[in-house]
């Protein structure tokens, strides 16, 4: 495994697949908050954002695993019933597994995208970052 791609556990082989191809087509407003997250965030030192990763059987449009954050961006399939259902059963996996979970709409992100911006950054500051001590170090 490379050594940034740390996994959180067993991933299923088709949410990975799935996330692989999801990289290649996110929304404008996924694209737009990935932008954001990594140029305009003001957040600590060493944090690092992953777009569309695998977490389970679950994909998480951004997480930071220092912080234990998932940010969800939901367009308007997001409001039927059927994926309403599929998206707190997702919260619930996430939360148990330790994380957070922010959601906004397409059209937080993209009228109000400093307003997200800030949202995420007030939930970086109250939560402590997971300190992983490396079991080999390197030599430097």
């Amino acid at each position: 495994m490379a050594w940034n791609r740390e996994r959180e556990g067993k991933s299923s082989a088709s949410a990975v697949r799935n996330a692989a191809l999801l990289r290649k087509t996110m929304t404008e407003a996924e694209k737009r908050l990935w932008n954001g997250l990594r140029y305009e965030l003001e957040c600590p030192d060493g944090t690092h954002f992953r777009r569309q990763f695998a977490i389970g059987d679950f994909i998480a449009d951004f997480v930071s695993l220092q912080f234990r954050l998932v940010i969800e961006v939901d367009g308007p399939v997001h409001m039927e019933e059927r994926q309403a259902l599929r998206d707190s059963q997702k919260d619930a996996f996430l939360k148990q597994q330790g994380f957070t979970v922010l959601r906004f709409t397409n059209e937080d992100v993209l009228l109000r995208r400093s307003h997200v911006l800030k949202s995420v950054g007030f939930a970086l500051a109250g939560t402590a970052p997971i300190r992983r001590l490396t079991p080999t170090p390197s030599p430097q």
